[in-house]
């Protein structure tokens, strides 16, 4: 009821002047008395219509409920009952007025009065019931019988048509309602998110560049060590952050692939236990695991997929646990469902808040710490999601104060075949000392960075800063591999290696692009270039990457 008042209350004045308008127009044809009285009875009823909402709010009794539709019928009746006096005025304009009266008042009610269905058809009755008196006085005035009984075939259709256009009406009000609160709510959610983006970006960045100004102030510092390895934590915590967002991405487009392999259960969580117990024992917590024995050894499933999900989970449950334990439990459930819990005796969530912790960008406000709102607000989605693309799906139970269970169910599928099981990581392939590298970037501390990384194992090292500065050392250089900055200015990568290959030159070219979304590898490769490597990127990645391009 509160959107039927505030729908009424803004058409207020348009109401009031279309009423003016018809009760003037009564006047002309019946005469004063008539519409005065009507009139006045009607607006004082229009004036005290307000005082029914506001008494049904304040105390919502059945009563008062009736009080507002009994008021609603009587404004409706009391504005349309001049019609049947119109109507026994010779002629026939005050006849067609009489209709149009009727008509209008109702198309009024279907537009303005249809936001609460039982108000409306309230409202409707007397309109409803009007045709049928002026069907009834126009039989009496000689009418015939079967114009009496076409007349009211045809007010039935009309009738019914008015109220199934207020049925769809106010459903069409309450979808633009719904999708008006959805829009406000992703709107929120995003603000939300950029502010948590801030912060999460600001809180590394902080740390990369006050390292880096405590090394270049003193460049033999004791602590050097111990200031490079923050810097790169910081560094690692900020490629995490656009990780989340290009997760997300390629989730909602539909373009992560499963990648499913044969791997031992039991191997995989006492791996990630060991990755979260420096941070529990840090912060005081019991962290513990139990695999149920009546689980296959050997599952086949994605284990990167598998590791991001319980990973983030495992994550949340440290950073918002302040005492007590943190447990990670695996076990078989019916219908040869995998389950693992990820439970914790942390702070809990709220339950008003639950439904909405699986939505993208939300961050429950927890109200403890700022330490307790870290993060972008990805995290549980991107889950959700990848669980979805696993088969199975996540719940979560919570209790605030008491703590929080996060249950994750996957398809059961056992393999006997130890065989199968993922192989170490290939070792980092030696490349031959001296091997000569072209590297291009116009942005000199990337530039600086890949050219240190190699030349530190003994390659070397040539530099260019434009793809036209690499086109004139290439002319000479005999360069065994180049890596290839694509974004530059006057003339990018991709131009540049258009010309490298007019010219015959078939030295390997390697994309180094920060364009990291799904498809971007298989577009460069489209494009003829050799190899792929989106930044940031590692010393060990590069070599992996030259390597197979040489092979």
């Amino acid at each position: 009821m509160r959107r039927q008042k505030s729908v009424l209350a803004a058409d207020f004045r348009g109401r009031g002047a279309a009423s003016i308008a018809a009760f003037i127009l009564t006047a002309v044809i019946l005469g004063p008395e008539i519409p005065l009285i009507f009139g006045t009875i009607y607006f004082m009823l229009e004036l005290y219509q307000p005082r029914h909402f506001e008494r049904l709010e304040d105390r919502p009794t059945s009563l008062n409920y009736a009080f507002l539709l009994i008021n609603g019928f009587l404004m409706m009746a009391v504005f349309s009952l001049p019609a049947v006096f119109v109507w026994q005025v010779d002629g026939f304009t005050p006849k067609l007025t009489a209709v149009v009266y009727l008509v209008a008042t109702q198309m009024h009610v279907v537009l303005v009065r249809s936001t609460h269905i039982p108000f409306g058809v309230f409202n409707m009755i007397p309109m409803i019931v009007g045709y049928y008196v002026l069907l009834y006085l126009y039989h009496l005035e000689g009418g015939a019988m079967w114009e009496l009984q076409f007349g009211v075939i045809g007010c039935t259709i009309l009738n019914g048509y008015f109220i199934f256009a207020m049925v769809l009406n106010n459903r069409v009000a309450r979808d633009l309602a719904a999708a008006r609160h959805k829009a406000e709510a992703a709107n929120a959610a995003k603000s939300q998110f950029l502010s948590a983006m801030s912060h999460e970006l600001r809180t590394p960045l902080n740390g990369i560049i006050g390292i880096g100004q405590l090394i270049a102030e003193d460049p033999h510092h004791p602590d050097q060590p111990e200031r490079a390895a923050r810097l790169i934590q910081s560094a690692r915590a900020l490629q995490r952050i656009v990780d989340d967002v290009l997760d997300l991405t390629r989730v909602e487009q539909g373009r992560v692939r499963l990648e499913p392999e044969t791997v031992r259960l039991r191997d995989e969580i006492c791996a990630l236990v060991h990755l979260y117990e420096p941070e529990a024992r840090e912060r005081g917590l019991r962290l513990h695991a139990d695999v149920a024995e009546n689980l296959p050894e050997y599952v086949h499933l994605d284990p990167v997929r598998l590791r991001q999900i319980l990973g983030n989970l495992m994550s949340n449950a440290v950073k918002f646990t302040v005492k007590g334990e943190v447990g990670l439990f695996v076990m078989r459930g019916p219908d040869s469902q995998l389950v693992i819990r990820v439970s914790d005796t942390g702070i809990g969530i709220p339950a008003q808040t639950l439904p909405n912790i699986f939505t993208a960008f939300y961050q429950q406000d927890h109200g403890t710490s700022a330490m307790m709102r870290r993060g972008t607000g990805l995290g549980l989605t991107i889950c959700q999601d990848l669980a979805h693309l696993m088969g199975g799906q996540i719940t979560v139970e919570s209790t605030e104060g008491v703590g929080t269970t996060f249950t994750l169910e996957l398809p059961l599928v056992a393999t006997e075949r130890p065989a199968d099981v993922t192989s170490p990581a290939p070792a980092i392939p030696a490349l031959p000392q001296g091997l000569t590298i072209l590297v291009v970037d116009d942005t000199p501390t990337n530039l600086m960075v890949t050219s240190a990384l190699l030349s530190s194992q003994g390659f070397d090292i040539h530099e260019a800063r434009s793809g036209k500065d690499a086109l004139d050392q290439l002319t000479s250089l005999k360069a065994a591999v180049v890596l290839m900055d694509v974004n530059m200015p006057e003339m990018d990568g991709v131009e540049a290696f258009r010309q490298i290959r007019a010219r015959n030159n078939p030295v390997p070219v390697i994309a180094l692009t920060a364009d990291a979304m799904a498809g971007d590898e298989q577009r460069y490769l489209d494009l003829g270039f050799d190899g792929y490597l989106p930044k940031p990127v590692g010393r060990d990645q590069m070599i992996q990457e030259i390597s197979r391009v040489l092979a």
